[in-house]
């Protein structure tokens, strides 16, 4: 599934991301059936314990309206459900954001195996508030 969503009022591009994930929080391969993404990510990787950083094809000057939420396989009370952004190098050589996935309380967790994280975003290209 590769599309992009434009909000008719301001024309930023909303960047959508699925993926089902493997054992302690593994991401799939970017070309497989449990990766589904818009254009624009580039690569997905598990840093840490539900810590994920997300490249890009190109550069932003924002990152606006970053949401996320897990699709528990099974529902657990201790699971995935907080998707808390804690990095955004987006003038990089390889632009990236990192996200943080935790418990309700607030501890870092991997999503379970089965579990579909889901999250996106808007990057922002323009130097202006709109």
């Amino acid at each position: 599934m590769k599309s992009v969503h434009k909000d008719s009022t301001r024309h930023t591009p909303t960047v959508h991301c699925s993926f089902v994930s493997g054992a302690t929080g593994a991401v799939p391969v970017m070309s497989s059936a449990s990766m589904r993404r818009s254009t624009g990510i580039t690569g997905i990787t598990r840093l840490s314990a539900g810590k994920y950083q997300v490249f890009l094809s190109r550069g932003a000057n924002d990152l606006c309206r970053f949401t996320g939420h897990t699709v528990q396989a099974s529902f657990a009370l201790s699971g995935a459900c907080q998707y808390i952004l804690t990095a955004i190098d987006l003038a990089a050589a390889s632009p990236s954001f990192t996200f943080q996935i935790t418990t309700a309380p607030g501890v870092a967790v991997d999503p379970s195996s089965g579990d579909v994280v889901n999250f996106s975003f808007e990057p922002k290209y323009s130097t202006g508030l709109a």
